[in-house]
């Protein structure tokens, strides 16, 4: 399950965006562009290596993670996903199948809706940026429930930095927050205009969840699903037992088979799902 990436620069909205390539040549079919998760955590996940093996797949760094240059100062949603359009364009993907994790998920989304030739279908894995409740995300830190915090979310990424054996490896991963955050947090995160803005949605989605994602409850794909459903069609909804909040990491198989569509059953989440 190896994969060769080459890497690959776009100057493009005044920065510079860093690519990684991998798969068959382009005779095979345009290339699935990918968008990583806040941490950049899946990255280097096997399902991308599995999509490859398929179809020729484009990882898209965001700008200040990786070797992407910094975003401009008044850099907003907006701004990045204009630039997510354009590298769609200029990696001659139009319209792409676009695959978002979280955060990537969630530009993902605002990608499709504004720039809606751009796009042909969307995989979203455990988005990031609906609306919530108290208790949500950040309630994971609070009212006495820090150390399940750490053990669900920040004990798993710790391991995967290396910080047990140096916590400067997790330097990496804090600029990579910071450079998601820049364009996430303006004006602010999570949206609660997001749902609503889904409901213009019409671009084919697949909604992927893992049933014990410690950070996003499982309840946002069925509220996120439903937004998208009515006369466009509406959105599929995939349930993936024992899998957490980074699919692409724990359960590649299922991502790779719904990305490239050779999937033939997963289960449904229920209509009212439970964490």
């Amino acid at each position: 399950m190896g994969v060769t990436w080459v890497d690959h620069h776009l100057d493009v909205a005044g920065v510079r965006v860093h690519l990684r390539r991998a798969g068959p040549d382009r005779a095979d079919g345009d290339p699935v562009i990918v968008l990583h998760d806040a941490g950049a955590d899946t990255v280097d996940a096997p399902a991308w290596a599995l999509v490859a093996d398929a179809l020729p797949v484009v990882q898209v760094l965001l700008p200040g993670v990786g070797r992407s240059t910094a975003p401009p100062p008044a850099a907003d949603l907006a701004w990045v996903t204009g630039l997510l359009a354009e590298v769609v364009r200029r990696c001659g993907a139009e319209p792409a199948v676009l695959v978002g994790t979280s955060l990537g998920g969630w530009f993902a989304i605002e990608t499709a809706l504004a720039h809606p030739d751009a796009v042909a279908r969307l995989v979203l894995c455990d988005t990031a940026g609906l609306h919530s409740p108290p208790g949500y995300l950040f309630g994971l830190f609070t009212d006495g429930q820090g150390q399940a915090g750490h053990d669900g979310l920040l004990g798993p990424l710790m391991d995967r930095h290396g910080a047990g054996r140096s916590p400067a490896a997790l330097h990496g991963y804090a600029v990579d927050l910071t450079a998601a955050a820049l364009g996430s947090w303006n004006p602010h995160a999570p949206d609660p205009g997001l749902l609503a803005r889904a409901r213009r949605l019409t671009t084919p989605t697949t909604i992927l969840w893992g049933a014990r994602d410690a950070l996003i409850p499982l309840a946002h794909a069925r509220a996120l699903a439903d937004a998208i459903g009515g006369e466009h069609g509406g959105a599929v909804v995939v349930c993936v037992p024992g899998a957490g909040h980074l699919l692409a990491v724990d359960a590649p198989e299922v991502v790779a088979g719904h990305v490239t569509g050779t999937v033939l059953r997963s289960p449904r989440c229920p209509s009212t799902p439970t964490a």
